[in-house]
């Protein structure tokens, strides 16, 4: 039992320094434009640089999550992720700085597949809200500490201090990862299997996952909301600058602590709803999508028509309160209707269409729009809250089919009658880990 809840911790503690390491770059985004004279479009290239790389990376390394030791696997990603955090931090121009960020991407695109699979090995399906809960948290807060105090030490020391000093921390959790719990696939789910009896993984396994209706419509909706988010992430530093006058601490600030509370309560309350939810209907992960994914679109339309600081500082708290309620549930539907041997190739299929088609194309659609229009502010009150809009609608898409998807899981799971397999000798809730 300690063992589920010591690796819980581990890869919430990860993914909080994956985040702060790129989210870094939004907050000091003003200073390194003014340094290196980059215009909005180079901007945007940075970070489609590395969500690109961070997507298309992805589906290897996913494949290698489920065929090989995932501790190892995640341990060396958040090793070399945080040597490229240095990197990106004594560039001295824009190529030398879109390569550090691409580069970033290939160590860091480790992290979400081995997550969703480790975690689904540890708790079963009525604990994983809150599991995936608190590494969304962990997530937006990564993001958050990454704004606030990449703001102050870059007002302080210059903005390639924050990336130094957010370096430091990976080689010690990459360390401990290595070392970290591995359970047997499936260990929640019944019965647990060794990686080299479970090799469902394959190229082809990809496309099977597609065919999953629920999977499907969850990985569209989370693509649109990714683009939404990062569209925002890449440009709201700028935003604040240009349209609040405010120095760099203060747009820490000002962006910073809303994410924290913002992503902190929705998803504690979205990891909540979605355990008390699935008691009544085998729909609530995509129900929740929806329900949250259209609040939070409302509420960007109230943030970036904000006079003040202040009123923006409010509105971005509740979109991201509302936004973050639907995390959970995208988290744990790759681990709900996708069988144990292919969770890490679920999650990666997932991350790469996120990034590609979500993440870089937002960015590059703000940036572009922005060029184009001349207006920053109309790109950012019309594109992400379009984006949730549409996401709501895709998550709709696999209302239907969501039940019939979780029984075949388990129907398929059941009927492997793997040789090798270790039965637990209690029942699914009480493996041990």
């Amino acid at each position: 039992m300690r063992g589920r809840y010591y690796a819980l911790g581990l890869l919430a503690f990860i993914a909080l320094l994956n985040t702060i390491d790129q989210s870094i770059l939004s907050v000091t985004s003003p200073a390194i434009q003014a340094e290196l004279r980059l215009t909005d479009t180079q901007v945007g290239l940075l970070s489609a640089a590395f969500v690109v790389v961070f997507g298309i990376a992805a589906l290897p390394l996913g494949y290698a999550v489920d065929r090989f030791a995932r501790r190892t696997v995640l341990g060396l990603g958040v090793a070399a992720w945080s040597v490229c955090t240095l990197f990106t931090g004594s560039a001295n121009g824009f190529a030398r700085i879109l390569a550090a960020r691409t580069l970033l991407g290939v160590g860091e695109a480790t992290s979400v597949p081995a997550t969703v699979s480790l975690l689904a090995d540890h708790f079963p399906m009525r604990h994983r809200g809150r599991a995936a809960a608190l590494i969304q948290a962990a997530s937006q807060a990564g993001f958050a500490l990454g704004l606030v105090g990449g703001g102050i030490v870059a007002s302080r020391l210059g903005w390639r201090a924050p990336f130094f000093l957010a370096a430091v921390p990976g080689l010690f959790l990459a360390a401990l990862a290595l070392r970290m719990p591995e359970p047997l696939r499936g260990a929640a789910d019944g019965h647990g299997v060794a990686p080299h009896v479970a090799r469902d993984a394959s190229p082809a396994a990809f496309a099977r996952l597609l065919r999953i209706r629920a999977f499907a419509a969850a990985t569209v909706a989370n693509a649109l909301v990714l683009l939404a988010t990062t569209g925002i992430g890449a440009f709201i530093a700028i935003y604040i600058t240009r349209r609040f006058a405010v120095d760099l601490a203060q747009v820490g600030a000002l962006i910073g602590l809303p994410l924290l509370l913002g992503s902190a309560s929705g998803n504690a309350l979205g990891g909540w709803l979605l355990e008390r939810r699935l008691r009544r209907s085998r729909r609530a992960h995509l129900e929740i999508v929806i329900a949250a994914t259209a609040v939070a679109a409302l509420g960007l339309v109230v943030t970036f028509s904000a006079a003040s600081p202040a009123s923006f500082a409010v509105g971005f708290l509740l979109s991201t309160a509302a936004g973050n309620v639907a995390m959970p549930a995208l988290l744990a539907i790759d681990q709900d209707v996708v069988i144990p041997s292919l969770r890490g190739s679920a999650a990666a299929l997932q991350q790469t269409v996120g990034n590609i088609l979500g993440r870089a194309f937002g960015v590059i659609l703000i940036g572009a729009a922005s060029d184009r229009l001349g207006d920053l502010h109309l790109a950012l009150l019309v594109v992400p809250p379009a984006a949730l809009v549409l996401a709501a609608a895709a998550a709709s898409a696999g209302l239907r089919s969501m039940p019939h998807d979780l029984a075949a899981m388990r129907r398929e799971w059941d009927a492997r009658g793997w040789e090798g397999a270790a039965r637990p000798a209690r029942a699914a809730d009480e493996v041990a880990s």
